[in-house]
């Protein structure tokens, strides 16, 4: 008896599952090493397979996946304790009460640890503004040193009559 099955992709596939079956009888575990009988109630159908079936057996499948109630709950709590890149929010709470400004512009307001992106690191407290600007210069020094000869120069050329004069500037 051929069986029709049609993969994700749309490939189709046909079959003769006894035929296939019953060249293999027995089928080991990876996971338990266990050997069970080739059939529904031992290993999940798995219509995109030639062989119809899962290589881990049910019992393995079912302990690997775990209550989904439980792991919620342990992911919201992982959450509560940490913040999206690893440091506990209690250490950043702290960090932002002892310093409740900006290491860049002194600003008290929109206040954010900032940390470093290849060791995730903590590194200071500063404001949303300093925090994304650095983040746009990527960490790196010497762009920053950079903008600061840029903006520099340009505040000196800004003085000269010559210059205010060809861009119509007060």
């Amino acid at each position: 008896m051929l069986k029709q099955v049609t993969s994700k992709k749309g490939k189709v596939y046909f079959y003769d599952r006894e035929r296939y079956t019953h060249l293999i009888a027995d089928r080991k575990c990876p996971k338990c090493e266990k050997l069970f009988p080739l059939n529904e109630n031992f290993f999940r159908e798995r219509k995109s397979h030639q062989g119809g079936f899962y290589r881990v057996c049910r019992i393995c499948q079912d302990a690997s996946v775990g209550d989904p109630r439980s792991r919620r709950e342990r992911d919201r709590e992982r959450e509560r304790q940490f913040n999206g890149w690893g440091f506990p929010k209690a250490k950043r709470d702290t960090m932002l009460a002892a310093q409740p400004w900006c290491m860049i512009c002194l600003s008290t307001k929109n206040l954010m640890l900032d940390h470093c992106h290849t060791t995730e690191m903590p590194r200071a407290v500063l404001c949303n503004e300093c925090n994304s600007g650095l983040g746009k210069f990527k960490d790196n020094p010497t762009l920053l040193k950079a903008a600061i000869a840029y903006l520099e120069w340009f505040k000196e050329l800004h003085t000269l009559p010559y210059y205010r004069d060809y861009w119509n500037c007060k």
